[in-house]
């Protein structure tokens, strides 16, 4: 059965700072944390954050640490009849729960800082792998694309849909609830990659207003996927692919870029 399958999952991927950053002399203000269960599951969290934002560094870095926080506890959670929190849990809730946690630790650092929320502003992606599945949470810019058993390669989570040009929604906006979007319980995803913003307009493109992925950027990076098998290597590649000049040309802002590859029996 399915269920009883082996699944290997390997995880890396960097952040750079942007050369518009450099110039200012402003630190990268991109973040991402990840961890891998012993049960064939994981969690990847992304944020990134509002170049408005005076401390929204320090608000990406509290985002993704409470998210996957939040996240592992529901598989750490044991009951006394052994079953665990995320059994009983949703995965699409388990989600949820973990913006409404950067949110709260946010508002704590906030307090304790004396430092406006706002100023401490970001995005946020949330990707939950369970063992054959993969959910995807996110608020503001920034994507996921995902390569499926096929080998079509689909865009999993879009950039939010803004009323103004270059407006982001934060997770620290008004009614959050309704501004996160969820693609739960997705099937067959072979290798999946998160980006910032920074990387968008090399990755992505928009064709009948409609966000579609890059096909010659992603090949080759989930071939390479497929293949590694030492994370620290493997990350040093993706920081040298987001410092290339083709990258760089394309946009001077911070970049992030995580891939995650779900390897079966291995």
């Amino acid at each position: 059965m399915e269920e009883s399958q082996n699944y290997q999952i390997l995880i890396f991927g960097a952040k750079t700072t942007g050369p518009s950053h450099i110039k200012k002399g402003l630190p990268c203000q991109d973040a991402w944390l990840s961890e891998v269960f012993a049960d064939d599951s994981a969690v990847i969290a992304v944020a990134d954050g509002l170049g408005s934002a005076e401390y929204s560094e320090q608000g990406a870095e509290i985002a993704v640490a409470a998210a996957v926080s939040s996240i592992k506890e529901h598989y750490s959670a044991v009951y006394e009849d052994g079953s665990r929190s995320k059994d009983l849990t949703k995965n699409d809730a388990m989600i949820r729960e973990a913006f409404f946690s950067a949110v709260i630790e946010i508002e704590k650092y906030s307090g304790l800082k004396n430092i406006p929320k706002k100023e401490l502003a970001c995005t946020l992606i949330v990707i939950l792998i369970d063992k054959n599945t993969v959910s995807v949470g996110q608020v503001g810019d920034g994507a996921v694309a995902g390569e499926l058993l096929n080998g079509d390669i689909q865009i999993l989570s879009r950039p939010a849909e803004s009323e103004y040009v270059n407006e982001v929604t934060p997770i620290t906006a008004e009614n959050l609830p309704i501004k996160i979007s969820l693609n739960a319980n997705l099937k067959d995803i072979v290798n999946l990659a998160a980006f910032t913003d920074g990387c968008q307009r090399a990755v992505l493109i928009k064709k009948d207003g409609e966000y579609r992925p890059f096909i010659p950027f992603f090949k080759p990076l989930f071939k390479y996927s497929d293949s590694a098998d030492d994370i620290l290597a493997a990350s040093e590649d993706v920081k040298s692919l987001l410092l290339s000049q083709k990258m760089t040309e394309v946009s001077d802002d911070d970049k992030t870029l995580v891939i995650a590859t779900i390897k079966k029996g291995r």
